[in-house]
């Protein structure tokens, strides 16, 4: 992500995106040529960007997931479950935890290993898109994605001679209405984007408000899937955490249960997460709205006319 700011507000704000470019438009004058800033803008667009001879399309990604402060918060105090999301959500986490924890203590004493102190944090990291989705492999979110674009670009007939990049947008600007970059984020929305959500922590109050507020939007582009700590086939609980899911997340449920391919719940192998992307990637690159130039925008943006 580049992002172009002419004021001390604006460059605070983007710097706090992961892998955003921060570029000082501080010297732009509207309705002139401005070549040095113009230039400076194409060449950090042109490194940001991977090489590829053929046209190449980025895929915004959101991933749902708490940071590891967050989750060892409710790992100590999983009481605030019920205080900000009622009983039922406690105690299907409650249910969730324990046998999360009875499979990963049961994982451990075959191979001789200690449990760790708190199991539940272990899955995090200080960035969301660092979170192991999956116990039984090191792999996180982003390098889930990066290996699924990997192998499409490889096939460049699956995207009708296209590329795709993978561009995960920090899903924290979802936690705030009033962020400058929350419109972006509407308009992203609306567009086309990936979705990846975390079932544990959609108990985290924060993350459970945000991404239901996604999933209600209408006329949304947003493909989602859910990601289950356990296989539902396996542990029996699970069917009661699907309840409170559905009633929380209804919209998604209604797609699943419409048979939309765009929308999965309660994945639990990290073999059908990376099917479903394989199939969703070339899904939204598809769904993707392109307009064309804008003439009021490009007064406005680059104070030139559209003609």
């Amino acid at each position: 992500m580049v992002a172009f700011c002419r004021g001390e507000a604006a460059k605070s704000a983007a710097g706090t995106c992961p892998r955003c470019a921060v570029l000082d438009a501080s010297a732009w004058q509207t309705g002139q040529e401005n070549a040095d800033l113009a230039a400076t803008l194409r060449q950090e667009l042109r490194t940001s960007a991977p090489s590829s001879e053929l046209p190449t399309v980025g895929i915004p990604v959101l991933i749902v997931a708490m940071i590891a402060d967050e989750a060892a918060a409710i790992e100590a105090n999983p009481q605030q479950i019920e205080d900000e999301a009622g009983k039922i959500a406690f105690d299907q986490f409650t249910t969730l935890y324990q046998s999360y924890v009875a499979v990963l203590k049961a994982a451990a004493d075959q191979h001789h290993e200690p449990l760790p102190a708190s199991p539940l944090t272990a899955r995090y990291h200080t960035e969301r898109e660092q979170w192991k989705p999956f116990a039984s492999s090191s792999y996180t979110a982003a390098d889930l994605i990066a290996d699924v674009a990997q192998e499409l670009n490889r096939k460049p007939t699956v995207l009708e001679g296209r590329m795709i990049w993978p561009q995960i947008y920090p899903f924290d600007v979802m936690l705030d209405p009033t962020h400058p970059m929350r419109a972006l984020y509407d308009e992203i929305l609306r567009s086309g984007c990936v979705v990846l959500a975390d079932e544990f922590s959609l108990f985290e109050p924060k993350l459970r408000q945000a991404l239901a507020s996604i999933v209600a939007l209408p006329k949304s582009q947003v493909a989602l899937v859910t990601i289950s700590p356990l296989n539902p086939r396996l542990v029996p609980p699970h069917s009661e955490v699907e309840k409170e899911l559905r009633r929380v997340f209804e919209a998604a449920f209604k797609r699943f249960d419409q048979y939309d391919p765009q929308s999965e719940v309660m994945v639990a192998d990290e073999r059908r997460l990376k099917r479903w992307l394989y199939l969703s990637l070339p899904q939204t690159l598809r769904s993707l709205q392109n307009p064309g130039a804008d003439p009021e925008r490009l007064e406005q943006v680059w104070g030139i006319g559209g003609g």
